[in-house]
């Protein structure tokens, strides 16, 4: 269960930080921190509508996880944006609580069901594409 949360938990994390704009990434514009999501999206053609819901469910998301967290907590993810510091260095950089974990985690599967919920199979099929392709990358 401990390894089964730390992939997550670090999405989460990952998410505070970049708080991608979908649109924009698939415009092709790239700000730093966007290239988990951009990697993320690859291939994947959204409509105007899909994007508007995808921001919305990343926004709601990393707000209501903010909220999880202490201000020294959010001090260290300020500082983590910053230095375009990795989700996971910035996670184990935090010390959560079990507590906070458990939240984190049930906001983190809640916005990915929204998002599955407004992608087509085909999109979603895409998006697993890349996500293990990244987790293969991050193994090598």
């Amino acid at each position: 269960m401990k390894h089964k949360l730390l992939p997550l938990l670090a999405g989460a994390i990952a998410l505070i930080i970049t708080t991608p704009s979908i649109a924009q990434a698939q415009l092709g514009q790239s700000p730093t921190g966007q290239i988990q999501k951009q990697r993320k999206f690859a291939g994947v053609e959204l409509t105007e509508t899909q994007k508007t819901q995808l921001n919305e469910i990343h926004r709601n998301a990393r707000s209501q996880i903010e909220k999880v967290l202490t201000s020294e907590q959010r001090r260290q993810l300020e500082s983590g944006r910053e230095t375009s510091n990795k989700g996971r260095t910035a996670f184990a950089d935090m010390n959560l609580s079990q507590t906070q974990k458990a939240r984190i985690q049930s906001i983190m599967r809640s916005a990915k069901t929204r998002t599955d919920a407004i992608l087509t199979p085909e999109q979603r099929e895409q998006v697993q594409r890349n996500m293990e392709q990244r987790r293969q990358e991050r193994q090598n």
